[in-house]
């Protein structure tokens, strides 16, 4: 008798992600809040903190927390925009 045993298969950040529609999402939200994170701290150097640029960069943050369901960073993210208005 002659087995065959399959390698297990490595599963990856992509793989994980893509595994699902909803979960596919959520791994581009999470990609999305990292690029904002780099403008903001560019726009923020660049053009100072209280620009309304980083407001808007801080509210889109926040849509983005939003779409994946975390309330709390969501809410932080609002905050400081409200508050550079």
């Amino acid at each position: 008798i002659v087995t065959l045993e399959k390698k297990p298969k490595e599963i990856t950040g992509k793989i994980y992600c893509h595994s699902n529609t909803k979960q596919a999402n959520k791994c581009q939200y999470i990609q999305s809040i990292g690029l904002f994170n780099l403008a903001l701290v560019k726009q923020s150097k660049e053009l100072g903190k209280d620009h309304i640029y980083c407001a808007t960069t801080l509210n889109e943050i926040g849509v983005c927390w939003m779409m994946i369901e975390e309330q709390y960073p969501a809410l932080t993210a609002f905050e400081e925009a409200i508050y550079i208005r």
